[in-house]
């Protein structure tokens, strides 16, 4: 994927499974930057909105960054998330060019 420094990246992820005991889950998201190997960014965990969600066996992850401080270059976004009860987290990763 290829973006433009004045674009914002946007994405959506699925969290499955977390609310498998009938409770509604709390999750949170952590999104790690990365630029050839290197943290450029870590968020600290923001929560994940259950709320409203009619299948918590499959609840949306979206979100949004701007990329106008980030030099041209080749990175890496990985998306966390985790079941604050149960400490069980899952991941998934996605490279993308600045131009």
């Amino acid at each position: 994927m290829r973006f433009s420094r004045t674009a914002k990246l946007r994405f959506q992820t699925y969290v499955y499974n977390a609310a498998l005991s009938g409770a509604a889950p709390v999750i949170g998201m952590q999104l790690e930057f990365r630029r050839e190997g290197q943290m450029l960014i870590q968020t600290p965990p923001i929560p994940v909105a259950t709320q409203g969600v009619k299948d918590l066996a499959r609840i949306p992850v979206v979100g949004e960054f701007p990329l106008q401080e980030f030099p041209t270059g080749r990175y890496e976004l990985t998306v966390i998330v985790t079941d604050q009860s149960t400490k069980k987290s899952a991941s998934q990763q996605v490279k993308f060019v600045i131009e």
